[in-house]
C-alpha cells in the first residue's frame, strides 16, 4: 500500500506519474475490497470506477470542478480521494459515511445519488447556475448505461443538447445494471462499441496521415471518412445536440488523461458525451464472473438485518409461479430489479410472461395498465422507494380508470444500510388515499401467497401489496384465515387496544411480552388491509377499551388517519382515548432495521414505554 496510505486532505494525485496512478488504483481496489467485505456494501460496481475516477481527479480540480455520481454507489474511490479513506469501515452505518453520494458527508458531493437517472438534469441545472454567475467551472456528470435509457435521463439530455453549455457526461458503459440491461439503447450501445475500428481511421485523418499515403490508399481514406461522417450524424447523442466521444477503455488510465485533458481544455459550447467501457467487478475473480457481478455483499450490520427462514421475496416469487401456473393471464413487470423483486425465477418458469423494462418505473406501470385493459393481469414488482417515481401514473393511468393493476411492493418500511434513500415509508402516505382501491400489508410471511391469491381474484381496481426487507419467523398462532377488508384480533387484553398493520406486529406483540411482567395485559389486533377498512374491528375495539392505539411503520399518520375517520363518523371520539405511532416527518440514515426503529420509536421497548404512559 505504497501511495493508498498517503492519501489525505493536501494528497496530489497530480504528482503521480501514469504507472504510479496504475499501482494506486490496484490498492484502491485491494482496499475497497477488503473493506467492503467488513461493512458490506456496493461492491462490483464501484470495482469498475477506479481507473475512470482516478483520471477524473487527476484531470479536474474538485470540488472547484463538480462531479455528480448517478447513484453514489459507483463512487467508493472518489470517497477514498476526497477525505473519506480514514471513515471507510463506518461505510453505511449508524453515524458513518453513506453508501451513496451525500453532501452532508463531503463538499466534495454536490448532490444526493441514491435514485438513478438523476445525474444529467441535476448536472446540467449546477452548471448553467454557475455559468449564468460568471463562474467558469467544470461540471461532470457519470451515468451508466441502464441509467441512460431512464426516461428522465433522456429527458436531461434532450434538454442539454438544446443549450450551449458544455456540461460533460461521462456514460459509464458496463453492460450491467444490478442485472443485464434491457431495451432498445442497451443494444444500440453495443452496435456502437462494433463500430470502434473507424476510431483508427478518424486518427489517421486527424493527424493528416492520409495525404502522405498513396493516391489509391488515399482515396479509401477518404470514402472511410464519409462514411464514418455518416455514422456520427447517425449517432443518437450527436443528433440530439452532444459532441460524442468514444468508444474509450474504462481501465486504461493514460488514454482516459489524454482524453479528458483534451475536453477540459475545448472550448465548445457544445455539451460533450464521453462513452467509456468498464468491467463491473474488475479486479475481484468471484463479482467478474458472479451473475450481479457483486452488486451489493453484506457486511456484520446487514447479517444483523437477516431472520432465519425463508425471505419475503422468495416466498412471494414461489406463490407467483405457483399463481401463474393456475392462470395463464398472469404476466409479471419489473423496473430493472428481477432478482431483488424474485421476478428472476419467473422468468425461468415463463420467459414469455415477464417483462424487465429497464430503470423506468414510470413506464412499467403504464405499461400495465395497456395489458390490463387488454385483459391480462399484470403484477407489477417495484421497491417501495422507487414506486415513489411512479405515482402521478399510478393516479391518472390506473386509478381513475380503476384498472386491475397489481402493485407488489418489496422492501416497506425501513430497510438499513441504504438508508434515507431507500426506506420505503411514503407507501401508505401516498396510496391510502386513493379511491377504490385495496391496500394489504402481511404481517407474516404465510400471509403473501393468500394476499397474492386475492389479488388475483380482483378485476375491477388497483391493488396494492406492500411487505418489508425484514423477515419474521412464521408463527402458527398468527397464521388466520385471510378475507378481504376484514382485519383480526391476536390477543385479547383489557383496557388498551393496539391495532397495527404489517410487519410491525412483531414488534407490538414484544412490547405486549413486557407489559405483561408488569401485569398489563391488551389486545393486539393485525389490520390485515388499510383499504377497504375492517370498520366494524374498529368499532369494536373502541367501544370495548380505554384506549385504541395504531402503529404503522411509515410517514404521514396515513393509517392512524383512516381509523380517525371510522371513529368520527361513529362518534366514537368521546368514548375513547385515540392514539398513533408512526415514523416522525425526518429522515433516518443508515443503521441496523433494529436502530432504525428505535430511532423512530418504534421497537418494541419505544413502544413498551408508550403503552405504559397512556
Amino acid at each position: 500500500m505504497k501511495y493508498i496510505n498517503k492519501i489525505n486532505e493536501n494528497f496530489n494525485l497530480k504528482s503521480l506519474s501514469v504507472a504510479e496512478l496504475e499501482i494506486l488504483a490496484q490498492e484502491i481496489r485491494e482496499f475497497i475490497i477488503n473493506s467492503v467485505s467488513h461493512t458490506g456494501g456496493h461492491l462490483g460496481s464501484s470495482l469498475g470506477t477506479v481507473e475512470l475516477t482516478l483520471a477524473l481527479h487527476r484531470v479536474f480540480n474538485f470540488p472547484v470542478d463538480k462531479l455528480v455520481w448517478d447513484i453514489g454507489h459507483q463512487s467508493y474511490t472518489h470517497k477514498i480521494l476526497s477525505g473519506r479513506k480514514d471513515k471507510f469501515s463506518t461505510l453505511r452505518q449508524k453515524d458513518g459515511i453513506s453508501g451513496f453520494s451525500a453532501p452532508q458527508d463531503s463538499i466534495y458531493d454536490p448532490f444526493i445519488g441514491g435514485h438513478s437517472s438523476t445525474s444529467v438534469s441535476s448536472g446540467l441545472g449546477l452548471k448553467l447556475g454557475l455559468q449564468m454567475q460568471g463562474k467558469g467551472a467544470h461540471v461532470i456528470s457519470v451515468i451508466g448505461d441502464s441509467s441512460i435509457a431512464s426516461g428522465m435521463a433522456l429527458e436531461g439530455v434532450n434538454h442539454a443538447g438544446s443549450l450551449k453549455s458544455k456540461m460533460i457526461v461521462v456514460l459509464n458503459d458496463n453492460e450491467m445494471s444490478i442485472s443485464k440491461p434491457q431495451g432498445a439503447l442497451s443494444k444500440y450501445f453495443v452496435k456502437i462499441k462494433s463500430s470502434t475500428p473507424f476510431s483508427y481511421i478518424k486518427d489517421l485523418l486527424h493527424n493528416n496521415i492520409a495525404d502522405k499515403l498513396p493516391s489509391p490508399l488515399s482515396f479509401l481514406v477518404e470514402k472511410a471518412d464519409s462514411f464514418t461522417r455518416l455514422t456520427k450524424e447517425a449517432n443518437i447523442f450527436e443528433a440530439l445536440g452532444f459532441s460524442y466521444v468514444g468508444v474509450l477503455d474504462g481501465h486504461d488510465i493514460e488514454t482516459l488523461v489524454e482524453v479528458l485533458e483534451n475536453i477540459k481544455d475545448d472550448n465548445s459550447t457544445k455539451p460533450i458525451l464521453l462513452h467509456v467501457i468498464t468491467k463491473k467487478g474488475k479486479g475481484h475473480g468471484a463479482a467478474e464472473v458472479a451473475r450481479d457481478c457483486l452488486h451489493g455483499v453484506e457486511g456484520a450490520m446487514q447479517k444483523a438485518d437477516k431472520v432465519s427462514g425463508e425471505s419475503n421475496t422468495a416466498v412471494f416469487s414461489q406463490a407467483l409461479i405457483k399463481k401463474a401456473s393456475e392462470d395463464n393471464k398472469i404476466v409479471a413487470i419489473t423496473a430493472g430489479m428481477p432478482t431483488g423483486t424474485g421476478l428472476d425465477k419467473f422468468e425461468v418458469a415463463y420467459p414469455n410472461r415477464f417483462f424487465d423494462v429497464g430503470i423506468a418505473e414510470q413506464h412499467a406501470t403504464t405499461f400495465a395498465a395497456g395489458l390490463a385493459i387488454a385483459g391480462l393481469k399484470p403484477f407489477v414488482c417495484i421497491y417501495s422507494t422507487f414506486m415513489q417515481r411512479a405515482y402521478d401514473q399510478v393516479v391518472h393511468d390506473v386509478a381513475i380508470s380503476s384498472l386491475p393493476v397489481r402493485f407488489v411492493m418489496d422492501r416497506g418500511g425501513f430497510v438499513g444500510a441504504d438508508g434515507a434513500t431507500h426506506h420505503g415509508l411514503l407507501d401508505y402516505t401516498m396510496f391510502l388515499p386513493l379511491p377504490n382501491i385495496v391496500f394489504m400489508a402481511p404481517s407474516v410471511g404465510s400471509d403473501i401467497p393468500k394476499m397474492l391469491d386475492l389479488m388475483s381474484e380482483i378485476n375491477d381496481k388497483p391493488s396494492f401489496m406492500r411487505f418489508s426487507k425484514a423477515k419474521y419467523e412464521n408463527n402458527e398462532a398468527l397464521d388466520f384465515p385471510l378475507t378481504l377488508g376484514k382485519g383480526v384480533v391476536v390477543q385479547q387484553g383489557e383496557n388498551i387496544a393496539v391495532l397495527s398493520i404489517g410487519e410491525i406486529l412483531h414488534e407490538v406483540l414484544a412490547a405486549s411480552d413486557l407489559l405483561k411482567k408488569d401485569g398489563v395485559a391488551i389486545t393486539v389486533a393485525d389490520a390485515k388491509f388499510a383499504r377497504p377498512l375492517d370498520e366494524e374491528l374498529i368499532i369494536t375495539l373502541a367501544k370495548n377499551h380505554k384506549t385504541l392505539i395504531t402503529v404503522e411503520e411509515g410517514y404521514g399518520k396515513a393509517f392512524a388517519g383512516l381509523v380517525l375517520e371510522v371513529l368520527t363518523k361513529h362518534n366514537l371520539l368521546q368514548d375513547v382515548n385515540f392514539r398513533n405511532l408512526s415514523v416522525a416527518p425526518t429522515f433516518i440514515e443508515q443503521a441496523t432495521i433494529a436502530e432504525q426503529k428505535q430511532l423512530a420509536g418504534l421497537d418494541s421497548l419505544s413502544i413498551y414505554n408508550f403503552i405504559k404512559n397512556q
